[in-house]
């Protein structure tokens, strides 16, 4: 969403600009040198604004709010979840498919360097109940009981099965 008054903020800097552009080409028809030099200066400033953009010159989107994590989907039960090795907060797998890694869009995102944008999917197919998990060709690779996942190609993901997200570490194991 584009904040109004920040676009407000530009119309009016071009609107002055192109004003005083104008009158500085009134002094210059009027005194030349006078005028030169009232070009120069303006133009100086101008560039100055243009290229240290200040913050009120950025376009700055405000983050969407995230739902929280454990809000299930309606009509999905959370049965399952990666319970972290070293005390982390748990990932509860609270959708059908559900996306892991660091890009804010993600449905869990993980703040670490190593994980990728997109990390890994894990989906549950409600035919088989049965868990998958996919590597989405993520940097560090996805890692189920130390072999490495192939990239882009579901795995059955069975309960207490260790799961490593780059350097991150869980356990995949039902919530009590």
């Amino acid at each position: 969403m584009i904040d109004v008054n920040e676009v407000l903020i530009k119309c009016l800097f071009w609107v002055f600009s192109i004003f005083a552009l104008m009158v500085v080409a009134f002094i210059a028809f009027l005194w030349p040198v006078l005028g030169i030099l009232a070009l120069l200066f303006l133009l100086l400033i101008m560039c100055a604004v243009f290229f240290a953009k200040p913050d009120w010159w950025r376009m700055v989107r405000p983050r969407k709010e995230k739902p929280p994590e454990e809000r299930p989907v309606k009509g999905f039960a959370a049965e399952m979840m990666l319970e972290s090795c070293v005390g982390q907060e748990p990932i509860v797998i609270c959708k059908p498919e559900m996306i892991i890694g660091r890009k804010d869009t993600c449905d869990y995102v993980l703040n670490s360097p190593s994980v990728s944008r997109e990390h890994c999917k894990i989906t549950y197919k409600e035919t088989t109940h049965l868990y998958y998990i996919e590597d989405l060709d993520s940097a560090y690779g996805t890692f189920i009981n130390a072999g490495r996942l192939p990239k882009c190609s579901p795995t059955l993901l069975k309960p207490n099965s260790m799961v490593t997200l780059s350097d991150q570490r869980y356990i995949f194991k039902a919530i009590r």
